[in-house]
């Protein structure tokens, strides 16, 4: 039998604001006990290609399905895992991954999705650009039921889960380390290698390249439930800017959790990372 690993102990900060436009905010320390051993979720995997065409070039962007053992509460209910930055999904082990079975446990069906440059994605990555912008929609025009319940994303992916989301009609976003204000983050980042890939992109394509990279401009239709969470010691990508975007969506009646996590920074081990969706999972009510 398959188990997945021990969860460690992780103190965290909740910091929940009011989805009112005078906005209280509180927080409470969370404790995660130790879990017991997972068993994985026994899933079915089908990984495929999807042609679409982008600057008059042929490209093709890689999905991996994972459909377990259906929730009657959640039945039809698809959840979209964007791959992390720096390295793409394997159709030959996301299903049973960390990831997947965060959903899958949920009794989500899963859809993970490779940007262009990762995995067999073809294209080159674009920081969350124009391209991955075509490649989700192509994919999503691809399955045969495209309601999607829940969508994920981490670090500077998140930017392309929220411009994809503000086109089509998703409940929930959880968006983890993620970049809302590629403005603020280019001025506070501590990253040398972040702040010159944004650069860059001034350079190659003016003030609209950070404009198309800040949902926190413009988050009009954007989800109905929104929940971030952040490490604290995270100095690449600054808690501040998420702090600011959950005050501003709250403000105008989106509902939205940020959980702090006072000891993490720009990377979140695994075994904390599945206990922490659990956690997300477990609590929150769609509507």
């Amino acid at each position: 039998m398959l188990y997945l690993p021990r969860l460690a102990l992780l103190g965290l900060l909740l910091v929940q604001a009011a989805c009112t436009s005078n906005v209280k905010k509180f927080s409470d320390v969370v404790a995660i006990d130790q879990a017991d051993d997972l068993t994985l979720v026994a899933v079915q995997a089908n990984a495929k290609l999807v042609d679409y065409t982008f600057s008059k070039l042929q490209h093709r962007v890689e999905s991996i399905h994972c459909s377990g053992k259906a929730d009657p509460e959640r039945t039809g209910q698809l959840a979209l895992v964007i791959n992390r930055p720096k390295r793409g999904l394997n159709p030959d082990n996301f299903c049973t991954g960390w990831i997947a079975q965060a959903f899958l446990r949920q009794g989500f069906e899963v859809y993970g999705l490779n940007l262009p440059g990762y995995g067999r994605s073809s294209g080159q990555k674009d920081f969350a650009g124009d391209q991955s912008l075509q490649a989700l929609q192509a994919w999503h025009r691809s399955i045969s039921e495209p309601g999607l319940a829940v969508g994920w994303a981490m670090e500077e992916h998140t930017i392309a889960l929220a411009r994809f989301a503000k086109q089509g009609d998703m409940d929930w976003l959880i968006m983890g380390n993620g970049i809302y204000d590629a403005e603020m983050t280019l001025s506070l980042t501590q990253d040398t290698a972040l702040k010159g890939t944004l650069q860059r992109l001034i350079e190659q394509h003016g003030e609209m390249a950070i404009e198309k990279r800040s949902i926190a401009w413009d988050f009009g239709g954007l989800a109905k439930i929104v929940t971030l969470y952040h490490g604290r010691q995270n100095q690449r990508i600054p808690l501040r800017q998420a702090k600011e975007f959950r005050d501003s969506l709250n403000a105008s009646e989106i509902s939205t959790d940020l959980l702090v996590l006072e000891q993490q920074g720009a990377g979140i081990p695994e075994d904390v990372h599945l206990n922490l969706l659990n956690q997300i999972l477990t609590k929150k009510k769609m509507p």
